[in-house]
């Protein structure tokens, strides 16, 4: 399985529209962005008055209440009506997710590439994230991981629960590319107080989304049909 450290920076391409893609007429949505957990919510679904042309989103969540907040219209809860979610319990999420896993089929219907965002280390994206991605491999989409890694100074405990749930996410998923949280802040280190370091890390993961996305589309069109995770990240795509 072929897995990339992270993403380069936003290109150009990817801010120049998504054309109807070759051989997509079997799949009615070609790319489907998936923001598992609050944090991978509010990146997925970061798009100010809606400048950047997006791929559809969905967005999941075992809290009722954050999903209410989010940006992204479309939504499965799935905690069986329990407002605040898991409270960090990666077991109760896989539950809820298994027992949602009939709804999550009927959603990746007909979506040829399912990107699911998740963040590692805490209840819903570590534990719901393999059920999750299996879903939408049932459902005959082509899966892609991008596990969301915690801080360092987030602890021993939570960085060791998103290194183990990661190894689950990669036995679902056809590919996987991690971004680390720690990547981001040797970037910022120089360039913003920790108030303004904070309120980028969105845009920052999204950048590396709408990226990914310019990479699957332009593997689309040389194919001529829905593109392998080898064409996908092929050199030719993140030259």
């Amino acid at each position: 399985m072929p897995s990339r450290g992270r993403f380069l920076q936003l290109g150009a391409a990817s801010a120049a529209g998504f054309p109807l893609m070759p051989g997509a007429s079997r799949w009615t949505t070609p790319v489907m962005l998936v923001g598992l957990g609050s944090a991978a919510i509010k990146a997925v679904g970061w798009n100010p008055e809606g400048l950047v042309p997006v791929p559809a989103a969905l967005a999941i969540d075992t809290s009722a209440i954050d999903l209410e907040r989010s940006p992204i219209p479309d939504h499965v809860h799935l905690a069986g009506g329990l407002p605040f979610g898991v409270g960090g319990n990666a077991g109760l999420a896989r539950d809820a997710a298994l027992r949602a896993r009939d709804e999550l089929i009927e959603r990746f219907l007909g979506v040829g590439v399912v990107v699911i965002v998740a963040g590692m280390g805490g209840g819903t994206g570590g534990g719901a994230g393999p059920v999750v991605a299996a879903a939408a491999r049932t459902a005959g989409a082509l899966v892609i991981g991008i596990p969301l890694m915690p801080f360092a100074a987030e602890g021993e405990r939570r960085n060791t629960a998103a290194e183990l749930a990661l190894v689950d996410l990669r036995e679902e998923a056809e590919a996987v590319s991690v971004l680390k949280y720690e990547d981001y802040a040797e970037e910022r280190r120089h360039h913003a107080t920790e108030r303004h370091s904070w309120t980028y890390l969105d845009v920052w993961v999204f950048d590396q989304l709408m990226y990914l996305h310019s990479a699957i589309r332009d593997a689309w069109e040389r194919a001529g049909s829905r593109p392998s995770t080898e064409e996908i990240f092929s050199p030719d795509n993140f030259a």
